[in-house]
């Protein structure tokens, strides 16, 4: 599996900085953690500390060691996710084909398989969701397994804070036997309550002052509004409903097609699955769908991960209980599952494949490039979009090109930690009086600089280009 998996994965895997797939933030993650900084809320301290692990990988472009960060995550999820169909459907062997044949559908799905390429958060939330997910419906007794529990939920917790969703999982008794006691429930929340001290890595970055600092969380009213998502909670509407009702119908299909769905709802009609084991399943399924249905942002069908996670499992009965239809004549019936399912993976792949390949997406690497190599010396460079802005503090601050210009998000100029960033991020900028920071005040006071305006990436691209071809 991790072979297959690896081989597709490392074919479509972007080569750089890439905007493929939804990936605009990639830009402002890889520099947080190059430069030691703090990344869009909420902040995602454990992404940033493995980010800078991958980081320093002796391979490739920056922006691709941290790419395999993603590559590595998505991988793992899906052996995990293997392990955990395996437990729910009892783990007899017979069933570690159906196990085998959905953890693989799930890797090569289209939301999994775009983000296991680019440089994004999601990946490792989904392994997290994974792991999660197998403490859950592992029932064997360990030492430290408790602690080890929450642990895992709290550093969860320090990756998205939608991992609020899975923590019922750890505290829900997915059999009978399992003891429910005062100290297991006492044990886990102290867990829990660890992992997400990581959080207190993100004050400790911010006091050095990094070019990248969102929030600027150095008190504990600034931490909370990071973590939080302060900026972000605007987003939440229950205005595009119906649209996003229809659009979720139609995701489930792109993910697995009509058959599979079939197959997983095959699977809940049969009751493969026992109850006690569907209702966390059932939980996390329409809890991160409502949240994708109200949260209103253009990639908010990421957070739907977890509910195709857990459809995959749903997929996995469903195989299951057409191989037991089927065992009166095993030696005709399991080939043809196989088959089957060869060809259900196969056709997977090569009907993803155009729309998640990143390894040939140089939008964002000719874009930072451009800039570069065009603006004049010592210039202010205006950014309008995400994806600029990011294009260039990749540019910029994580490879340390043009230390002479001086890179300035217009949208960020309305808060007072962005203008405190500017401050000693360039120490040479003649600064506006506070409470009056606009563009047109920056450009007055830094006359003698030539200035550049991006208000859209595309725009900036469109006027190089005729600009070079009248110098030709």
């Amino acid at each position: 599996m991790v072979l297959i998996i690896g081989t597709v994965y490392g074919c479509t895997l972007a080569p750089g900085l890439t905007w493929a797939n939804g990936g605009t933030d990639g830009g402002d993650l890889i520099t947080a953690a190059a430069t030691h900084g703090v990344a869009h809320p909420s902040g995602y301290p454990l992404y940033l500390l493995l980010a800078e692990l991958f980081q320093w990988i002796p391979a490739g472009t920056l922006a691709f060691r941290t790419n395999l960060l993603s590559v590595v995550c998505a991988i793992t999820a899906s052996v995990f996710l293997y392990r955990v169909t395996c437990l729910i459907l009892d783990g007899k062997p017979y069933n570690r084909l159906a196990s085998w044949g959905s953890a693989l559908l799930f890797g090569f799905s289209h939301l999994v398989w775009s983000q296991a390429v680019i440089t994004e958060v999601y990946a490792l939330q989904t392994l997290l969701t994974a792991l999660i997910f197998y403490l859950a419906f592992f029932n064997r007794q360990w030492r430290y397994q408790d602690i080890v529990c929450g642990l895992v939920g709290g550093l969860a917790l320090g990756n998205h804070l939608t991992s609020l969703l899975l923590i019922p999982l750890l505290f829900w008794k997915t059999e009978e036997f399992v003891p429910g006691t005062k100290r297991r429930t006492f044990l886990r929340a102290i867990g829990i309550l660890i992992g997400t001290l990581i959080y207190l890595i993100l004050p400790l970055r911010a006091i050095q002052n990094p070019p990248v600092s969102w929030n600027n969380p150095t008190t504990l009213s600034s931490l909370f509004q990071l973590i939080t998502g302060q900026i972000y909670q605007g987003y939440f509407t229950l205005l595009y409903l119906p649209d996003r009702l229809r659009g979720l119908a139609g995701l489930f299909i792109d993910q697995f097609n009509a058959i599979g769905m079939a197959v997983g709802f095959f699977s809940l009609l049969g009751g493969r699955i026992s109850l006690r084991k569907n209702i966390p399943l059932f939980w996390v399924f329409l809890s991160s769908c409502c949240f994708a249905l109200v949260y209103g942002t253009f990639d908010s069908y990421v957070y739907v991960i977890p509910a195709v996670m857990v459809f995959s499992i749903w997929i996995a009965g469903g195989i299951q209980e057409i191989v037991d239809i089927l065992s009166s004549n095993r030696k005709l019936s399991q080939p043809a599952i196989y088959l089957a399912l060869l060809l259900a993976i196969a056709y997977q792949i090569f009907s993803t494949i155009p729309t998640v390949d990143a390894s040939k997406d140089a939008r964002a690497e000719t874009f930072g490039i451009a800039v570069m190599q065009s603006v004049p010396e010592n210039s202010l460079v205006f950014t309008g979009d995400d994806e600029s802005t990011f294009a260039l503090w990749y540019f910029h601050f994580a490879l340390k090109q043009r230390p002479d210009i001086t890179v300035i998000s217009a949208d960020l100029l309305q808060f007072p930690w962005y203008q405190r960033t500017l401050e000693y991020t360039y120490p040479d900028l003649i600064v506006p009086d506070s409470g009056s920071f606009t563009v047109e005040s920056i450009r007055r006071n830094n006359s003698t600089r030539p200035y550049y305006v991006i208000d859209n990436y595309r725009n900036y691209l469109n006027i190089l280009s005729k600009i070079n071809s009248k110098n030709q």
